[in-house]
């Protein structure tokens, strides 16, 4: 045979059925590819009809079950508020001329609780403001009735605070007062510039305004502001250290809604002070300002004034000691701490009470 001769024929063969083989693997290939693709298209339909004769979701079982919890919810948030409510520090409204008579109760009221507190002290709590601050009040000074419904606050929390400390054994009780937010003085607007800009931003918001902007955003600040007001209080005393534990504890476990914001201790017993140390007693120079203090009388004073003989039947008072006085025989062990406690007591709204009460 010439193979020269049937070269390009025999080439040509082989070249055509290597193009047959190719295609017939080709046309498998997309075949089985096709077949997976029928498969997934039918198993959709099946889905689809399925799901298209299903009940519509959610289902009355699902729509009973998510009524019954909103409904367990709100007996929850009505039974808080109730008993927020109640528990917190009940205030009766006090009449313009019925103030004068109500502070001139409250302030005995305290200065007998604070001599029968004999826990920290064997002569009571001893009283550097024997007046609590309500001098002006007692001297008959008569504020407006708005004034007074925030005082007859002010003078029940107080009390209210003033019991915990006596019950849990203080030996000083330096001071205690409301800090009553000074009122910053703000500019006036410039009104027209404020309409002129209102006016741009109307124009260049116009029908894009957004869910986000017409509704405000709901945080814990937002809905603690919305629901409650507090009364901020700081509190100066002396305390020895294991009924100091015991004051934190009564304050926390208090009934009323306490947050404590600040704290600061020293240690009494300048001795033991490194030479860094400042004290925090004494409170603040705007609270010195505030505060009449009594000067206590000492028993060394001297019996003669301007040359003549006092009279007999004049007594030095009584000087009491803070403290116990096997903890005064000490020399290390029975010292006082100097504590400056500042904090909130949050009580509900009216409008808020009323509403939780009437759920």
């Amino acid at each position: 045979m010439n193979w020269a001769r049937y070269k390009v024929l025999i080439i040509s063969g082989v070249l055509t059925l290597l193009a047959c083989g190719g295609l017939v693997f080709w046309l498998i290939s997309s075949s089985s590819t096709q077949k997976e693709l029928e498969t997934k298209v039918q198993t959709m339909q099946r889905n689809q009809t399925r799901l298209t004769k299903m009940e519509l979701y959610p289902s009355k079982a699902n729509l009973e079950a998510l009524l019954a919890e909103q409904i367990k919810v709100r007996e929850r948030h009505t039974a808080l508020l109730e008993a927020i409510a109640d528990e917190q520090i009940q205030v009766r409204p006090i009449s313009r001329s019925r103030f004068g008579d109500y502070v001139k109760d409250a302030v005995p009221e305290l200065q007998d609780q604070a001599a029968q507190a004999t826990k920290g002290g064997e002569s009571g709590v001893v009283l550097r403001d024997p007046e609590f601050g309500l001098t002006p009040y007692l001297e008959g000074t008569l504020p407006t009735q708005n004034e007074i419904n925030r005082l007859v606050v002010e003078i029940e929390t107080m009390k209210h605070l003033a019991g915990l400390l006596f019950d849990s054994g203080i030996s000083e009780l330096v001071s205690i007062a409301a800090v009553v937010e000074e009122e910053e003085e703000v500019e006036a607007p410039n009104t027209f510039a404020m309409n002129a800009r209102a006016g741009r931003d109307r124009r260049g918001r116009r029908g894009e305004a957004s869910a986000e902007e017409q509704a405000p955003e709901v945080t814990f600040e937002t809905e603690r502001d919305r629901m409650f007001e507090s009364v901020t209080f700081e509190m100066e005393f002396k305390v020895y250290e294991d009924f100091f534990w015991q004051t934190l504890n009564a304050l926390l476990a208090d009934e009323n809604q306490i947050v404590i914001s600040s704290l600061a201790i020293t240690n009494s017993n300048t001795i033991l002070w490194p030479d860094y140390l400042q004290t925090v007693g004494e409170g603040t120079e705007r609270q010195r300002r505030r505060r009449r203090t009594a000067t206590p009388q000492n028993d060394n004073m001297p019996l003669f004034a301007g040359g003549e003989e006092a009279e007999a039947t004049e007594v030095a008072p009584e000087v009491k000691l803070p403290g116990l006085l096997e903890r005064r025989k000490h020399v290390v062990g029975g010292d006082l701490l100097d504590v400056v406690l500042k904090l909130n007591v949050y009580r509900m709204k009216p409008k808020v009470a009323a509403a939780g009460e009437g759920a």
